[in-house]
């Protein structure tokens, strides 16, 4: 074996080394919030004291129905967010394999420099908007007094009156 070639292997085998610390620290950094969070949840206090371990939240989960509905709801926001980021994550890596267009990589691109704050903001108004437009065509199709009576009982609801019932100052 030459010396030129072990130098190389050695190289190699250290830069190999050294990948894995980085990749090892760089999973833990993304999961060590996930696995605290694992155990705090079998926390018996509701903060972060820990007072002893606990099935406490998680009774209250299945007991509570409005804790239940929400946790459903959430596994739901969960599978469906999941398969359409899939579905749109694969179309998006297909069209960039297939098309080399600078106009699809740039809009691709632009959701990772777009601080989510704006992107929050954006996604308020553009449901405010949707909001005050789904109750003026409710107006015009069922009468002022009849799409009163329907979106204050949405105002009643938990998501769906949130925005009109902030806007009316009530």
């Amino acid at each position: 074996m030459s010396p030129a070639f072990a130098a190389g292997n050695n190289k190699a085998a250290k830069t190999g080394r050294g990948l894995g610390v980085y990749a090892t620290l760089a999973y833990a950094f993304l999961h060590l919030p996930l696995v605290t969070l694992i155990v705090f949840s079998f926390n018996a206090s509701r903060f972060t004291l820990w007072e002893g371990f606990s099935l406490r939240w998680y009774r209250a989960v299945f007991t509570d129905p409005e804790m239940a509905d929400a946790a459903w709801t959430s596994v739901v926001v969960a599978i469906v967010s999941t398969a359409i980021s899939t579905i749109v994550g694969t179309l998006a890596a297909y069209a960039l394999w297939k098309r080399r267009s600078r106009l699809l990589s740039g809009s691709l691109y632009l959701s990772l420099v777009t601080p989510e704050i704006v992107t929050g903001v954006s996604l308020l108004a553009l449901f405010q908007w949707a909001f005050s437009m789904a109750q003026l065509a409710a107006r015009f199709v069922y009468g002022d007094s009849r799409a009163r009576f329907i979106f204050h009982r949405l105002r009643g609801h938990r998501c769906l009156g949130a925005a009109a019932h902030a806007r009316s100052g009530a």
